[in-house]
């Protein structure tokens, strides 16, 4: 997601998941919704704040994180520090990231072209930035953020899992976004970022059965 030409067409889904709940009659044209998303690089949350901006009807945008949660932090916060931090190699891999390199196309369109590079010389200068309190309030006007740890989105997998439902670990850190930072009762789009099968000695070790061989993982959960 560093380059743009992906996060045009990451624009585009979000606009069908919405025109998708008006065909199927949950909401009517118009009516707020939530996206639950789960990220690393901010890109599909990127393309998700773009489409809100040309005018889908978006409520907020809920981002979920792994214990790598820097996002959460700078979001919630307005502290975006990578002084006291190292990578943490998580089940959810895609979003092991630190240095998210969208961040600087959502500050640059919410604080300027000037104010985005102070910050940015900052990062890479001392390895950290800090919002001032209004900056923070704007962030927060379109984005709230949690995150879950490995051991919270096995339990997710395994609950999904007992009502016919396998998702992978990176949609699993969704879960106590969707349920822990809505605001209001609206109908809610939550991504799902990968096929579960390319997790499944995760899947199985939320089963109960640690297999590290990925075939014998999946044979396993397919039987289960």
């Amino acid at each position: 997601s560093v380059n743009f030409g992906r996060i045009i067409f990451q624009i585009i889904y979000h606009l069908h998941s919405y025109l998708e709940l008006v065909r199927k009659r949950e909401i009517t044209m118009g009516e707020n919704i939530y996206l639950v998303v789960p990220s690393g690089n901010f890109g599909n949350v990127l393309g998700g704040y773009y489409a809100k901006k040309a005018g889908l009807p978006v409520e907020k945008i809920l981002i979920s994180s792994n214990i790598n949660n820097i996002l959460t932090d700078w979001i919630n916060k307005g502290e975006y520090d990578l002084t006291t931090r190292e990578l943490i190699q998580t089940e959810s891999p895609a979003m092991d990231i630190l240095k998210s390199s969208n961040i600087e196309r959502v500050m640059y369109d919410k604080f300027g072209a000037s104010r985005t590079k102070e910050l940015m010389e900052d990062l890479t200068n001392d390895n950290k930035f800090a919002l001032t309190s209004q900056e923070v309030a704007s962030l927060q006007e379109d984005f709230i953020a949690s995150y879950s740890d490995d051991s919270l989105c096995e339990a997710e997998i395994a609950k999904y899992a007992h009502k016919g439902y396998i998702m992978d670990p990176h949609t699993a850190t969704c879960i106590k976004a969707y349920e822990t930072l809505r605001e209001k009762d609206l109908p809610c789009v939550i991504y799902s970022t990968a096929e579960w099968t390319k997790f499944s000695p995760t899947v199985a070790k939320s089963l109960g059965k640690d297999i590290p061989n990925d075939l014998e993982a999946l044979e396993y959960v397919s039987n289960s």
